[in-house]
Parts: C-alpha cells; structure tokens; sequence
C-alpha cells in the first residue's frame, strides 16, 4: 500500500537524524543535556517522535499484513479490506497506548 511505503520512506529519512542525535547524547554529559532540552523539553519534537512512532508502528503492522498475504491467508477481497482496516485501527490503538506511557 502507498501507506507503507510513505511510513518506510520517512522513517529511512529521519533514522540518520536520530542516530546523529543518540550520537551527541551519548559523547558528553553536555551533549545529553542538550539532546534532552532539544527532544523532551519541546512539545512540537514530541509531536513530531509521536508521529513517527505511529508510522513506525503502521509499517510493522503492514509487514505483519503482507507476510500473512504472501503464505496466501486473507487473500480473498472481504479479508483484505478487513486486513487492511484492522491495521490502521491496531496502529492507532498501539500508538495511543505508548503516547500515554511515554508522555
């Protein structure tokens, strides 16, 4: 689906950023403090970790989806659609669920 393909393609462009990031944090106290002050101390960076955790999650899903099409389960058209729908729902729901534990 074209969803899968947006959440991969996002997620392979910003991983860089985030290894950059976790690379700084980890070189000096100073270099934590402000990776700290830069993600968790601004509500537009924890937007934007909360999306990408829900693309994250959306493309997991969708990779569980495709296996489960490629061994030919839930193939017939009715099966698909649910597939598909219970993907979006199942992403919501998990990434609801570690919006509230990780907020």
């Amino acid at each position: 689906s074209s969803m899968a393909r947006i959440t991969g393609a996002v997620m392979f462009l910003v991983i860089p950023v985030f290894l950059a990031l976790l690379q700084m944090s980890l070189k000096s106290e100073a270099g934590y403090e402000a990776f700290k002050a830069m993600i968790w101390g601004n509500v537009f960076a924890k937007i934007f970790l909360l999306g990408l955790l829900y693309f994250f999650i959306h493309h997991f899903c969708c990779g569980i989806r495709y296996l489960l099409l490629d061994i030919h389960r839930g193939i017939d058209l009715a099966s698909a659609r649910n597939s598909s729908k219970a993907v979006v729902f199942v992403s919501i729901i998990v990434s609801a669920l570690l919006a509230v534990k990780l907020w």
